[in-house]
């Protein structure tokens, strides 16, 4: 009850104080240390806390496909409806592919990987025809662009996708402008809008809730950072368009 409320807090006060005196104790180098430390801590279990968000988003993406291919099995047993039961764990099975092939390619670690604009348009272009988009490119620039660029490309490309509810087109685009590569994903289409909360997880520093419906708008942003780039929105009447300039590499 109370008591043990305020046994509690006394416990905690005299923690504190210890906690405080211990550290004035310290030298500038320990006490530096120490910062430096409990900083390291904190970024790690943010990056944590980002990879379970991106395995929750890849787990509701593919529970779906995965689970109606479990159902095309099932109906398999019932001989009377084995070409249903075949067309729909076909489809399914394609559906789980895509979507993982997808995700291969926008989350793997792109450390000595080049720019390869085939796979780009293959993968990502798979994945928005399974939600009956249509899909163009406007790629030039690839050879001076740094590496991580399609890659950051996939990211804008299906995050596009998700802009548009009902139909509409996809248009991937890397081009040149000057010292600049300007990286986009243009959404056109009825109602093409962006969630609130993926608009504002484009901003990772103001940006204080991420969610499993906002974190690739953040993860997307957070590559353009380390590419140089700083990620935007811009949208007008049915269309959104994803865009930043990075510079290019030596």
């Amino acid at each position: 009850g109370r008591r043990g409320t305020a046994r509690n807090d006394t416990n905690r006060g005299r923690n504190d104080k210890r906690c405080g005196k211990a550290q004035a104790s310290l030298s500038p180098e320990a006490m530096e240390l120490h910062t430096r430390t409990m900083s390291d801590s904190t970024e790690r279990l943010s990056r944590l806390y980002l990879a379970e968000l991106m395995a929750s988003k890849l787990c509701h993406d593919l529970v779906g496909p995965v689970g109606a291919t479990a159902n095309g099995a099932e109906l398999l047993a019932d001989m009377t409806m084995e070409d249903e039961a075949l067309a729909l764990t076909a489809a399914s099975a394609t559906q789980a592919a895509r979507i993982l092939q997808y995700y291969r390619l926008a989350l793997r670690a792109s450390g000595g990987q080049r720019n390869d604009l085939d796979e780009l348009r293959r993968v990502s272009g798979g994945l928005l025809e399974l939600r009956g988009l249509e899909v163009d490119w406007a790629l030039d620039g690839s050879e001076q662009a740094p590496v991580g660029t399609t890659k950051l490309l996939a990211n804008l490309v299906g995050l596009a996708g998700e802009a548009l509810p009902r139909s509409g087109a996809v248009t991937g685009g890397l081009r040149l402008e000057g010292e600049k590569s300007v990286v986009f994903a243009k959404a056109k289409g009825p109602s093409a809008q962006l969630r609130r909360e993926a608009l504002e997880a484009l901003d990772p520093d103001g940006n204080e809730e991420v969610t499993p419906r906002s974190v690739q708008a953040y993860y997307a942003a957070m590559l353009a950072r380390e590419l140089g780039g700083s990620l935007r929105a811009e949208g007008r009447s049915e269309e959104v368009t994803l865009v930043t300039e990075i510079p290019l590499s030596g």
